[in-house]
């Protein structure tokens, strides 16, 4: 064999590793592959948290991205009682490069407390101090001027109204977010209406606690206009906004629910996104959609780094 021929043959041997290896590189899917290359020093985990919140224990849990950070870090918050966790897009989002705190709100699941949706907010709250502070941080390698809300149903409604006042939230995902306010009003203007909705909720109360279907009730109606989403869109149009609602949602219709927050969103000139998806209420056909448009929307932010 020439030189000449043994050179050429390593050149193009160089090209064809490097292009694989570029190819790897760039196809690299959170979705749907596990990370490449581990750090040994800052591997990915799953560690158990507890916080208080106006004295009672939450419970909880964080996914840790892999490597040193910090990462931007998401809360994930469940919807009314919280059948469905949605932690498929926990695992997701942490092989994409976020921490993942995933707590239960007082009086749910385990959590001291009694239950009601001001408790969420609050609790909420104080999910965002707690790992807003220096020690937290670092110790659980979060970034922290990127802290992101992701909310289905219940947890959606109480995303963006947590967003609409706290100035450490830029970005806020809400997956078929649900306005309080639309049961408080039919609520209140129907005693037989509010009897019924009472009686619908009453029926998610076993892992609750502290509560009932007519307590909720008396507080939707109560807070009708505190928890009515459209009338935040002033302070929500300063924010990033993902808002995905699934077509065949017979929960939190696209109706009453997304569109009335749409059109007050654009009235303020707001800055969002929209996705539907050919969904129920829990999107439990589009799993994978779902973490799709996620994934885009936070590379369209720059919350993930292609």
């Amino acid at each position: 064999m020439s030189s000449f021929t043994l050179i050429k043959l390593i050149l193009l041997s160089v090209f064809f590793f490097n292009l694989n290896f570029s190819q790897n590189k760039k196809e690299f899917n959170p979705i749907s592959q596990d990370i490449l290359t581990i750090d040994q020093n800052f591997p990915p985990a799953m560690l158990p948290i507890i916080f208080e919140s106006s004295g009672s224990k939450l419970n909880g849990i964080i996914y840790l991205a892999n490597g040193q950070g910090p990462h931007p870090t998401a809360i994930l918050l469940h919807g009314y009682p919280g059948n469905e966790k949605n932690l498929d897009l926990a695992q997701t989002l942490r092989r994409a490069g976020l921490n993942v705190l995933f707590f239960h709100y007082r009086g749910s699941w385990g959590s001291e407390g009694s239950f009601s949706l001001s408790n969420c907010l609050e609790d909420i709250e104080t999910a965002i101090t707690t790992i807003l502070k220096d020690d937290f941080a670092k110790n659980y390698r979060v970034d922290k001027s990127k802290i992101i809300l992701i909310g289905h149903s219940m947890g959606g409604g109480l995303t963006l109204l947590t967003a609409a006042e706290n100035p450490s939230i830029k970005h806020a995902i809400s997956i078929a977010g649900a306005n309080f306010a639309v049961s408080g009003k039919l609520a209140k203007q129907s005693e037989q209406v509010a009897n019924q909705i009472a009686k619908a909720l009453h029926g998610g109360t076993l892992p609750l606690r502290g509560t009932s279907g007519k307590k909720i009730v008396e507080e939707i109606i109560a807070k009708q206009d505190e928890f009515n989403l459209p009338n935040y869109s002033k302070e929500l149009s300063k924010l990033k906004l993902l808002l995905i609602a699934g077509k065949r949602d017979n929960v939190v219709s696209i109706d009453s629910h997304h569109q009335p927050l749409v059109n007050a969103l654009r009235k303020e000139n707001a800055d969002f996104n929209e996705v539907f998806l050919d969904a129920d209420h829990s999107f439990s056909s589009t799993r994978i959609a779902l973490s799709k448009s996620i994934i885009d929307w936070l590379i369209k932010q720059k919350i993930i780094m292609k």
